[in-house]
């Protein structure tokens, strides 16, 4: 689970990821239990933000998914959303797709899943 909670402290995210710094930046999904790990995103896209997220991706299109995102549409001081979700779309390889699971609020939570697998051989 990919988490953009907003967090300013984020623009200093770091790959490989430490996992105390980790922990408060994705505290608003502290409460729910999810599988896996909770994976903070940055605070912007800016050059460490896009390096950080390069990285991730990588990782991500390597286990093959599939992951979730979730991301406040709103930051706290300019009311504007990092476009985090167009972001993978475009950066992830192809086979990877994206649909909506829908709007909690200012969350929004979009699942990213490989399409289009062939299945297993038999042999």
């Amino acid at each position: 689970m990919l988490v953009g909670a907003g967090f300013v402290e984020a623009a200093r995210l770091r790959w490989p990821l430490d996992t105390e710094t980790a922990s408060y930046l994705v505290s608003p999904v502290a409460f729910y239990q999810v599988p896996g790990p909770a994976i903070p995103l940055p605070y912007d896209l800016d050059r460490a933000g896009v390096a950080y997220l390069q990285q991730l991706s990588a990782m991500l299109a390597h286990d093959g998914g599939p992951f979730i995102l979730v991301v406040n549409m709103r930051h706290f001081f300019h009311e504007r959303s990092v476009p985090f979700r167009e972001w993978f779309e475009h950066a992830l390889p192809p086979g990877f797709a994206s649909r909506s699971i829908g709007r909690f609020g200012t969350m929004s939570v979009v699942l990213f899943e490989r399409v289009g697998r062939d299945p297993p051989r038999r042999m």
